[in-house]
């Protein structure tokens, strides 16, 4: 790794100062100046030339320091670990202007003359723990890239000095197999089973690739189980080994309380997911029967078995869970186990989620989820107690944690008194930055020095859909509470990488210094990327993209959640859009313009233009897509009139849906054509698909079906 931190610093150099430095083992007698990369324990010209003065490391600390008298000029560049002196090169690399974004390198068009930076600088991580999602559900998120774009944006994070991945791999996915009492995997699907179709007259139609079905590239020719089986296992061990190449940890999250639906019969009391295409089932009776315990068993060591070179596996409980069944069995033993009473009782717990608004779903979602939560918490405890698993995972070096997701917050306060022995702990506090600031009085009395604990950071929710979102301000709350209560850091959670850089810029200071704000961030960024006169107007875009954000993660959850119906469904209104999201396709072309006047400044990178006109085209689809949305609603309504009109009255209502159809269309191909414009990756492939079948295929069927039974 360290010769790859050599390898790296001379590509820049040369890319930057057009010679090509020579890399060697040995002190040259000769030379202008030096680099030396690495450590006195792996490198003798470091030990030589900084002696005794060399500090005490951690393996994720590192050291930039220019050596006053020696000659040649030297500036050393080393670390506490191998991965810390690479980190150590790439910080040194953008003490010459470099600045990496999350798809390429923004290189400045005049590095100067060549010279060694003027610094002497130890770098510490505030947060232990700083990881990125890398695999999820939804044609628009990482579950839809191929292994080059994994391996590419694993890469990136690197340079950034983001040390993590965390893969979640669904039960449905083709990932992992294991049979139970005569039961055995036999399906396995992508994008929770929902098959979006592709063909020659679909809007961008070539830049989704898979005949005429969207789907991860890499599964092009997979078209039994046992080939999606052995091509899923591929695709996730050759990410894994990738990213471990680069001294990445790897998390693997799996659901071991959600089983795919043939093991219904193993079941006691066999219960549907309440998700996208129902694929899954969970036990709704008592989750500690032997059966349970066993299937769960299963697969907590079928993942144990396939992926060993992972880091840690992280338990992740269902979204929407309905294990109440249990409550009065498991808050028994929890209090017997951790003496709860008489300082917290469960009377006063429910009296909390009876009255938390917050939740998504309201009090009566926030009772059930906790609830359910005491019962899996009682689980947990008693399927460790009664299996080798944590045995066997500690065998492999691998950590065993528990993901909380977004409900039951209540419990956050006593949540290192509830776990098993040696667990640790993942939280969002919520679906959203602006529902999870809200319970930070409940983070903060979490006592993470007896359970090691990591936010799970929610940069955009998949709710809200693709439209521009923004909410480093509520990242910049929930960082300083997580440095201020010993937690050990973050994984972030998100979709597609569209407006993710001025965030990742804010994570990627703020992970090594916490003074760092969101504004400093962006001006950093905008200043690199677009010049300093686009730092202004990047700042005021960024302000108003969070404000509207933050309202929308209150007020609009499942705005375009991009699931089927997410459009047609409006042609069923009986009500005009609400007035409320004209005010966000005001902000969305109030910062298009902004975009687009940074285009005519002077300055900036060779990546200013595609940056730009990429901001542009998402705010543009936004507004498309409220447009839509407007008319089909205008159209929804239209046909309830029309069907409740008089005869004399009926065609003029029927010629105001067709109107209003027609024009929803038009913006739904607009709206095509805005995502087939600017494609990057294939997150921007999986959103052309998936809005190509929301924005058309499905709306002219819809209406069809409303057209007939007009007559």
């Amino acid at each position: 790794m360290e010769q790859k931190a050599a390898e790296e610093l001379a590509r820049y150099v040369h890319s930057l100062f057009g010679f090509q430095p020579q890399i060697t083992c040995k002190l040259p007698q000769q030379a202008k100046a030096l680099f030396l990369v690495g450590s006195p324990g792996t490198n003798l010209a470091v030990a030589q030339a900084v002696g005794q003065h060399w500090p005490q490391l951690s393996e994720q600390e590192f050291v930039l320091r220019k050596l006053g008298n020696q000659k040649p000029p030297s500036l050393v560049a080393g670390g506490g670990s191998p991965v810390a002196t690479l980190w150590a090169v790439y910080e040194l690399v953008q003490r010459y202007g470099v600045r990496y974004l999350l798809h390429e390198d923004v290189l400045p068009s005049q590095a100067g003359p060549f010279h060694l930076p003027q610094v002497d600088e130890p770098f510490e991580p505030v947060h232990q723990i700083r990881s990125w999602r890398l695999m999820n559900g939804l044609p628009h998120g990482p579950e839809t890239w191929r292994l080059s774009q994994h391996q590419q944006f694993i890469d990136q994070l690197t340079k950034l000095k983001f040390n993590g991945i965390y893969l979640i791999l669904w039960p449905w996915h083709p990932f992992v197999h294991f049979a139970y009492r005569g039961v055995e995997r036999s399906w396995a699907t992508l994008n929770f089973g929902s098959p979006y179709h592709i063909d020659e007259e679909c809007i961008g139609h070539d830049h989704v690739p898979r005949d005429n079905w969207l789907y991860n590239p890499e599964f092009a020719d997979a078209e039994t189980y046992q080939e999606m089986l052995e091509t899923g296992q591929m695709l996730i061990h050759n990410i894994i080994t990738h990213a471990q190449d680069q001294g990445m940890r790897v998390s693997i999250g799996i659901q071991p309380l959600d089983f795919p639906t043939e093991f219904a019969p193993v079941l006691q009391e066999a219960m549907r997911a309440q998700q996208l295409g129902s694929l899954t089932v969970s036990e709704r009776g008592d989750l500690t029967n032997p059966q349970h315990i066993g299937l769960a068993e299963t697969v907590v060591n079928a993942y144990l078995d396939t992926y060993p070179q992972a880091d840690e596996i992280i338990l992740i409980t269902p979204e929407h869970p309905h294990a109440e069944q249990g409550l009065a069995k498991a808050w028994e033993a929890l209090n017997a186990r951790a003496n709860l009473e008489p300082e917290y009782s469960l009377t006063d717990f429910i009296k909390q989620a009876e009255h938390n608004h917050l939740n998504p779903g309201g009090p009566l979602r926030a009772l059930r989820e906790l609830k359910s939560e005491i019962s899996m918490l009682h689980f947990f405890n008693q399927f460790f107690d009664a299996t080798s698993l944590l045995q066997r995972a500690h065998d492999k070096d691998i950590t065993v944690s528990l993901d909380g997701g977004a409900g039951a917050v209540e419990l956050l306060p006593i949540m290192h008194r509830l776990l098993w022995s040696e667990a640790h702990y993942a939280t969002s506090l919520g679906y959203t930055g602006s529902e999870a600031i809200r319970n930070l009085h409940l983070a903060e009395q979490l006592d993470a020095s007896k359970l090691p604990t990591s936010l799970v950071l929610t940069l955009q929710d998949d709710n809200i859909g693709p439209v521009p979102q923004v909410a480093t301000g509520n990242c910049q709350h929930l960082l300083d509470m997580a440095a201020r209560c010993g937690w050990q850091g973050f994984y972030t959670r998100y979709w597609p990488l569209d407006e993710l850089d001025p965030p990742a810029a804010y994570l990627a200071r703020a992970s090594w210094d916490n003074s760092v704000s969101p504004e400093m961030a962006y001006n950093d960024h905008a200043g690199h990327v677009y010049g300093p006169q686009g730092v202004r107007p990047f700042n005021l875009a960024m302000r108003q993209l969070e404000q509207m954000t933050a309202i929308l993660n209150t007020e609009y959850m499942s705005l375009f959640f991009p699931v089927p119906g997410t459009m047609a469904g409006h042609l069923d209104a009986t009500e005009p859009m609400a007035s409320g999201l004209h005010q966000f396709r005001g902000i969305l072309r109030r910062c298009r313009d902004i975009f687009a006047r940074m285009l005519e400044l002077d300055g900036g990178s060779t990546a200013k233009e595609a940056n730009l006109q990429q901001w542009i085209s998402r705010c543009e689809f936004g507004m498309t897509l409220l447009d839509q949305r407007e008319q089909l609603k205008v159209a929804g309504c239209a046909w309830h009139a029309a069907v409740e009109a008089s005869d004399e009255e009926k065609l003029s209502h029927s010629q105001a849906f067709e109107q209003a159809v027609s024009r929803a269309l038009e913006l739904g191909e607009q709206a095509c054509w805005l995502l087939a414009d600017h494609i990057r990756d294939d997150s921007d492939r999986g959103q052309l698909a998936a809005f190509n079948c929301f924005c058309l295929q499905e709306v002219r069927e819809k209406a069809d079906q409303l057209r007939k039974k007009l007559g």
